[in-house]
This record gives C-alpha cells, structure tokens and sequence, in this order.
C-alpha cells in the first residue's frame, strides 16, 4: 500500500527542481485538474511562435498543386526542435476570391521552401526574446514532391459586398501536424481566378526540443 498525503490550500509557486506537495481539498480529496488554461505550460516556458505575412497580404488567385505556394512553414535541417503546427489562419484583404478549395501539403526531407519572410514574427510569451527556428514564407517556392495531407477550407466566390463574407478561417490542427527538421509543410490549393484576391495569413506552432 502506497500512502499519498497532500497539503490542503491554495496553488503555490516553486523554482525550478523544488518537490512541493500534492495539493488536497478541506474534504479530505486530491485536487485533479489542469493547473491552467490550455496553452499556458508550453508559452511559460516560450515554445509557442507566431508569423504573419505583410498586412497587404499576398494573390491567392489561380491556385493550383504546384511548386508555389502562397506561403509555407519550414523546419530547417539542424534546427534541434520538432514543430507542432497549432493553426493557420487566412484572412480576407481584397479582391473577388475563385471558387476552389485549399489544402496542407507537406514536403518531407526536402530543401526548406524559399521565398520573402514574413513580416511579423513573435514569440508569444510576450518578452521572451528567443529566436524562433521555425521558417515562414509568402509567395514561396517549394519542393515538387509535396503530398495533400489535409483540406482546409472552400474557397467560395465571394467579395467585399457580399452579403456573407468569410473575412477570416483558421484551420485549427492543434498538435496534430508534427515537421521534422529538414521538413516543411505549405498552404496550398485548386482554385479559380477569381478577380485579383489577396489575404494575409498567419502561423502559430509550438517547438518541442529533441531529446538527445
């Protein structure tokens, strides 16, 4: 028979290596819970990133499945990290969008996607002054050997004056798409023309040391 004994009371703070106790309830249970709201452990300790693209955003007229792509993360070769992808988000800027559909493709150990930087680029434990690895990219080349792993979202044909207009879709993938170093992914899509449609994007992932 193992005896566990808890201290009853509100949460503490500790350093670092410090063994507190369990923390108990006056009626005698242990306190079983999340200690904090979802993403609060991984962005104290500075692992989650942020990168948007210039707030004039970039065409996403004419898509197709190709070796361009309006923009794409990247996890270079030697990084030491693993990305977790948590959402890419897709906002409306102007123009008539072509009716099509979007989707994640990766590039598996391949060259790291090129392309213009992106513009605004956080870590979101605000002060925190890590440099993230992590590579995003607008109006990016990319490799030819990418693979549809995942559809985002339609693409209706909708403009500024539209009685409904989506002006902002985030896929949501919360953890569920990993890039190894060496690795990227990228937004891709089969889509029509439209009339000169823009949208800006934006990336949030988190980036878990490898174990050595």
């Amino acid at each position: 028979m193992v005896l566990i004994q808890s201290t009853v009371g509100l949460p503490t703070s500790a350093a670092n290596a410090a063994t507190p106790s369990l923390r108990g309830e006056p009626t005698g249970g242990l306190v079983d819970q999340p200690a904090h709201l979802k993403y609060v452990e991984p962005c104290r300790v500075g692992g989650l990133y942020t990168a948007s693209i210039v707030n004039t955003g970039v065409t996403v007229a004419s898509l197709t499945l190709t070796t361009t792509a309006p923009t794409a993360l990247a996890n270079p070769t030697g990084s030491g990290v693993n990305i977790f992808v948590k959402s890419l988000t897709m906002g409306y800027v102007s123009g008539t969008f072509g009716t099509g559909q979007f989707f994640l493709v990766s590039h598996a150990n391949g060259a790291v996607p090129t392309g213009t930087a992106a513009t605004y680029l956080n870590n979101l434990m605000i002060g925190n002054t890590a440099i993230a690895k992590g590579l995003v990219t607008y109006t990016s080349t990319v490799p030819a050997s990418g693979k549809v792993i995942k559809n985002l979202w339609i693409s209706p044909p909708f403009l500024a004056s539209s009685v409904f207009v989506p002006t902002e879709v985030m896929a949501d993938f919360d953890g569920q798409v990993g890039i190894m170093p060496g690795s990227a992914i990228s937004l891709q899509g089969i889509t029509a023309a439209g009339s000169s449609p823009v949208a800006v994007f934006t990336w949030v992932w988190e980036e878990v040391t490898i174990a050595v």
